[in-house]
């Protein structure tokens, strides 16, 4: 799988990319009481087209909470180089 994106994506959308899974993972750990609430625990949250260095790129699952969105936006830009 690394070397796959390694051949389709620059370095920058790499980084990015590990950056932002990790604070995602790390986000979701903290907030599982947030996602059971939210009946969100079993959810991605949200997809991507594409990988893509730009915020409007994500697209949310319907039934996220605009607050979540809001930090999950926030964790993305956090994660930009």
């Amino acid at each position: 799988m690394e070397d796959q994106r390694k051949h389709l994506l620059s370095e920058d959308l790499i980084v990015f990319d590990n950056k932002f899974r990790s604070l995602i993972h790390e986000w979701k750990e903290n907030n599982k009481d947030l996602l059971i609430k939210y009946s969100l625990d079993n959810s991605s949250l949200f997809s991507a087209n594409e990988i893509s260095l730009n915020v409007d790129s994500l697209i949310f699952d319907k039934n996220v909470p605009e607050d979540i969105r809001e930090e999950i936006k926030s964790l993305f830009i956090s994660s930009l180089p």
